[in-house]
């Protein structure tokens, strides 16, 4: 099934995606459950990834990247035309999506930093009855979070409107680039803000194609993994505080969670970017 050259069409990408991820299923379990294993340990190593400790936070979630980003590598390999391939080759592509990924995502963090400063205006207002409680809470986390959680269930429509204002911004932004990573793995080179004019005119159609597809599976995902993860004794609240026995069940609940979110979720959206890009990118 091929993409019409310049278009995105809503109804035939999601078919397209998944019927090439249901194909593939069986290739992707053994990187999934490889990179599954890799955050667990490194879990065990460094903690949460909500710990309280920024450094290790950041640690943590660069390698965690780098284990996602040989994962879509392998999911994108064959929805650009180039199955199979060395593990090598797979390693090779691999940093080529990182590239891509740490491009977009400092791009990102520069815009994202000069977007939300009317957003922090607002959450000061909100927050300003509750400031005394949260100095008091100082860098507790667990202390912050149902306080944090008290505000906005008296301010709904505050939160609810600036969740719908910069979720738009960050579907649009990573939309008009979504082609980088699957270009990245078939030119053979980090590419970015070069596909940028290949999604023009169809920003939205790209949008609601990841809405319709990618979030029902993303809430499906993380349902099973908190499923999973209670199943050893670890506990997710409403708003990401993990609570666990112990560092080796954490790690675990960590392990299995990354398994299925990255074989569903993560290997469903490398096959709708891989078809997209098929279609949007300009001729030879």
């Amino acid at each position: 099934m091929s993409v019409p050259p310049g278009k995105a069409p809503i109804q035939q990408s999601i078919r397209a995606a998944f019927e090439g991820w249901r194909q593939d299923v069986p290739g992707l379990v053994p990187y999934a459950a490889a990179v599954g294993a890799f955050t667990g340990v490194v879990t065990a190593m460094i903690g949460a990834p909500a710990g309280g400790n920024p450094l290790s936070a950041l640690i943590l979630q660069a390698l965690l990247g780098a284990g996602v980003a040989a994962f879509f590598a392998r999911a994108l390999r064959p929805a650009v035309g180039r199955p199979g391939g060395p593990v090598g080759a797979v390693f090779a592509d691999a940093l080529r999506v990182y590239g891509s990924m740490l491009i977009i995502g400092f791009f990102l963090m520069l815009v994202f930093g000069v977007a939300l400063i009317p957003a922090v205006a607002v959450l000061g207002v909100v927050l300003e009855p509750y400031q005394a409680r949260l100095e008091a809470a100082e860098s507790d986390i667990g202390a912050q979070l149902p306080i944090f959680q008290e505000a906005m269930q008296a301010q709904p429509g505050v939160f609810l409107g600036l969740l719908l204002v910069y979720g738009f911004l960050w579907m649009a932004m990573t939309s008009r680039l979504y082609l980088a990573a699957p270009a990245s793995v078939d030119l053979g080179r980090v590419m970015s803000f070069e596909t940028w004019r290949w999604t023009q005119g169809n920003m939205l159609r790209i949008i609601a194609v990841r809405l319709l597809l990618l979030v029902p599976v993303f809430f499906a995902a993380g349902l099973v993994g908190n499923v999973l993860a209670s199943l050893v004794g670890v506990q997710t609240s409403e708003l990401g505080a993990v609570q666990a026995p112990n560092a080796a069940l954490l790690a675990l609940a960590q392990a299995g969670t990354t398994f299925v979110t990255l074989l569903v979720h993560s290997g469903l959206e490398a096959r709708l970017s891989g078809y997209l890009y098929q279609g949007l990118k300009p001729p030879a």
